[in-house]
């Protein structure tokens, strides 16, 4: 089982995976694009929704430490500093959504060695986007608790990402009910819904990040800014409505991605579908086929 973000599989892949006996993906932009470069079978198996109780309110201490402020709308995103994931994207198109402190404060958790670079990144965009809006930079290592207390007091979730196979803490949100704003491309189109989160325009464009499996005959999105700060507007303006949007949605998704639901479908995968569904048993009637019990619970 394997993901990728690009339209195009890495070339060097091919090799090891046509000698597996089938190759796993959890969603329909990766299936399409892995079944044109193999020759062995692909299967979509989503990944899990994996419930962590109730989320943990940060403390007054952690908000101070964050920069939020009480009565703030928080738009946040949790990622690795990259080119893929667009900060430099993130903050101009917050910065021109709201030209001055009206509120609302974008908090960008990210890994540590990226520290000396997003503050120049930061440093550099009210030179071309003058704003008074604030942008939190936190690029150090966070526990899980954290990374719990920050989902549970953002307002809503930004990504103007280029290209994902799933993007694990944009689906929590999305399972949580945050109302999400990110760009309407690849896999996270999985659980992302137009009638209930905020998709982003985008165009299709050459891959230029470094990266070993990357090559610029890849393509992916890149996200439209100003319709990105449109959005942004809009769910800050009309926040019941956005909630209660994602929120009703929030209950399929949970269903949905279960770890029962989800489970079913690997199970049948692996002990069913390899031989037919109507397997011949042993002692089985002429009028119908048994299932013959797996022995392990999904």
């Amino acid at each position: 089982m394997t993901v990728w973000e690009t339209d195009t599989m890495p070339s060097q892949w091919r090799p090891a995976l046509n000698h597996a006996l089938e190759v796993w993906l959890p969603c329909e932009f990766n299936t399409t694009v892995f079944a044109q470069a193999l020759q062995k079978p692909v299967f979509k198996l989503p990944h899990v929704w994996m419930p962590r109780g109730a989320n943990p309110s940060p403390n007054d201490e952690q908000l101070r430490k964050w920069g939020i402020q009480n009565g703030e709308f928080v738009f946040y995103s949790i990622f690795e500093w990259q080119d893929r994931k667009g900060p430099r994207e993130m903050i101009e198109a917050y910065l021109r959504a709201f030209p001055s402190d009206s509120g609302t404060v974008l908090v960008l958790k990210s890994n540590p060695g990226a520290a000396a670079l997003a503050a120049s990144t930061l440093a550099d965009a009210p030179r071309r986007i003058p704003s008074s809006a604030r942008v939190e930079l936190r690029c150090e290592g966070w526990s899980e608790t954290e990374i719990a207390a920050l989902q549970s007091r953002g307002d809503c979730y930004l990504s103007l990402h280029r290209g994902e196979g799933w993007n694990l803490p944009m689906f929590e949100a999305a399972c949580l009910g945050k109302p999400v704003v990110a760009t309407g491309y690849s896999g996270p189109m999985e659980y992302l819904d137009p009638a209930a989160h905020q998709l982003i325009r985008h165009r299709a464009a050459p891959v230029q990040q470094r990266y070993a499996y990357y090559h610029p005959s890849m393509r992916w999105a890149e996200p439209d800014i100003a319709h990105a700060a449109e959005l942004m507007r809009q769910v800050a303006a009309e926040r019941d409505p956005a909630r209660s949007r994602a929120a009703d949605r929030a209950e399929r998704l949970r269903h949905n991605f279960s770890l029962e639901t989800v489970g079913a479908s690997a199970r049948h995968r692996l002990f069913f579908s390899r031989h037919g569904l109507r397997e011949r048993i042993p002692g089985a009637s002429a009028a119908g086929v048994r299932k013959r019990p797996c022995g392990i619970r999904p």
